[in-house]
């Protein structure tokens, strides 16, 4: 395990004032669609129109060949498309970097293989990929798939990492999302979805297709944040209204829920988001409370990370949680616009992002996850993205400082 040294000048660096007055989470946008109005210039422009030059079958046969050599062209790359590194290193240079900036995705085509007949059917239809507009949480399937919750859009981005392919899902069966609030990866590939609006909890296959629906007696206040324990096979869900955790094994069966509303240790005010490391602890970001909460596998409390405060070490609204192979603690707090690093025993290691909307800055940052390698992605809700970084090891020569 990395000790404190391994993150130098984490005390050194100020975070942002947070949000000042109300929610950081902003209502939800509503879009409406109106008929065209016709400019009213338009028929003075036709008058002043050159003549359109006549369609001859030779001036016809050579766009389109021109046309079908620049989609050959696309087709022939096989690289997944991303943007440029941004350039990005915590802590900046000359200190060796521990995390480092690796990609902004904004969407299917930052994930997607182009090939021959999809990229034609783009020139001729116009492209039809879905792009971020919420991303609220994310999960990995190992190296293979990538889920990502999208409140705006009301559904699931799904992409397979191995073959560059975009799903994207915004029903189950009949039933259509409203609020998806989030995702996690369970036994077999299935993966279970959470609707904070409807109060609900759906098993999935990797096609989507409905395994089954989970419910607590009486069903749930505000389903939210999910995580999986392969270890004990047991599957936690954060309910937010009823500020408790609910415990059920994955055939579905509930049973038990542990925290309550309050203050004290091991007591909830508002939880949002959860995440299981290697060892059984559990970790609950007790969101308004300012904290994040431990407890053990048997879900007794063990010690609480964070409290109310503006600078590094203190938490506003945090959001998402993920413990990397290192046993390193990754928490997004919304309102600051950074994401925290600490120790198993609390220590703040480093923290990294600020508030803005270029490469490496956040626009209230939400849900996080860590794949494999320790790659961390980061769901930027309000800039519309998915960052994803790179944690580098203190002896690691192949990531350096841009």
């Amino acid at each position: 395990m990395a000790t404190t040294r391994a993150f130098c000048g984490a005390s050194d660096r100020a975070i942002p004032e947070p949000v000042r007055g109300g929610s950081p989470d902003p209502p939800r946008h509503r879009r409406e669609h109106g008929a065209r109005v016709p400019c009213p210039c338009a028929a003075d422009r036709e008058t002043r129109r050159a003549p359109a030059e006549r369609a001859t079958p030779t001036r016809v046969a050579g766009a389109l060949a021109g046309a079908l050599l620049g989609v050959l062209a696309i087709s022939g790359c096989t690289q997944v498309a991303t943007e440029p590194k941004a350039g990005r290193a915590w802590p900046p240079p000359p200190q060796p970097a521990r995390i480092v900036l690796q990609q902004v995705v904004l969407g299917a085509k930052d994930f997607e293989k182009p090939d021959f007949f999809s990229a034609l059917g783009r020139l001729i239809v116009g492209d039809q990929r879905q792009t971020f507009l919420r991303p609220q949480a994310v999960a990995l399937d190992g190296d293979r798939r990538l889920y990502i919750a999208d409140q705006e859009h009301q559904a699931i981005h799904v992409f397979d990492l191995k073959e560059g392919k975009a799903r994207f899902w915004d029903r189950v069966e009949r039933t259509l999302f409203v609020s998806p609030a989030g995702v996690a990866v369970l036994d077999g590939g299935n993966v279970a979805v959470s609707d904070s609006m409807l109060n609900r909890v759906f098993v999935l296959t990797p096609d989507g297709k409905l395994v089954r629906q989970i419910d607590r007696p009486g069903g749930f206040r505000r389903p939210t944040g999910m995580a999986y324990d392969a270890g004990r096979r047991l599957f936690y869900v954060v309910d937010t209204l009823a500020h408790d955790v609910c415990v059920f094994r994955l055939t579905g069966e509930y049973l038990r829920c542990f925290g309550a509303p309050g203050t004290g240790d091991g007591l909830l005010n508002f939880p949002t988001y959860i995440a299981v490391d290697g060892q059984g602890l559990i970790y609950v970001t007790d969101s308004l409370n300012f904290r994040v909460q431990i407890f053990n596998a048997e879900e007794k409390y063990v010690r609480q990370i964070g409290k109310l405060g503006d600078a590094t070490g203190f938490m506003a609204v945090p959001k998402g949680v993920a413990v990397d192979s290192h046993g390193h603690l990754y928490v997004a707090d919304s309102a600051l616009s950074t994401v925290q690093v600490f120790d198993r025993d609390g220590t703040l290691l480093l923290a990294f992002g600020e508030r803005g909307d270029g490469p490496g800055s956040f626009q209230i940052p939400t849900g996080l996850a860590i794949g494999p390698g320790d790659r961390i992605y980061v769901c930027d809700a309000f800039a519309r993205r998915l960052q994803v970084f790179q944690y580098v090891e203190p002896n690691d020569e192949t990531t350096k400082n841009p």
